[in-house]
């Protein structure tokens, strides 16, 4: 076995390096890191919604946050979240999300800067 490969870190990717596990990728030059890419899709339209987001070191429960503007469209509206393994194959998870758009709601306008003004004095 070879030295141990890291994963580059980005915008979109997370790595834990600690206690990963390594697949069975005999073919690899070295030592591969089981990596897991998570996001989400709309299978009607087949197009992605959030970019994915790369997790190293997956254990049987890890919290990733996926963010997404809401459609525009209001009512119900169906999208999958899904699990895939960068290792092997057909190894891959989907759980059906469920999305209520509903109209936004009116608030009271908030002044968030007070401008202070201080007067000059003057210098003698």
């Amino acid at each position: 076995a070879g030295p141990r490969m890291g994963v580059p870190s980005g915008p979109f990717l997370v790595s834990s390096g600690i206690n990963a596990e390594y697949g069975h990728c005999p073919y690899f030059p070295v030592d591969k890191e089981e990596g897991w890419w998570v996001f989400i899709a709309d299978r009607k339209s087949g197009e992605m919604v959030t970019l994915p987001k790369y997790v190293a070191g997956l254990k049987e429960k890890q919290e990733v946050i996926l963010k997404f503007q809401a459609p525009e469209a209001l009512g119900h509206h169906k999208y999958n979240v899904i699990l895939k393994s960068d290792c092997y194959l057909n190894c891959e998870r989907e759980v059906l999300l469920k999305l209520l758009v509903e109209k936004a709601m009116q608030t009271k306008a908030v002044k968030q800067w007070t401008i202070f003004r201080i007067p000059r004095r003057a210098i003698v």
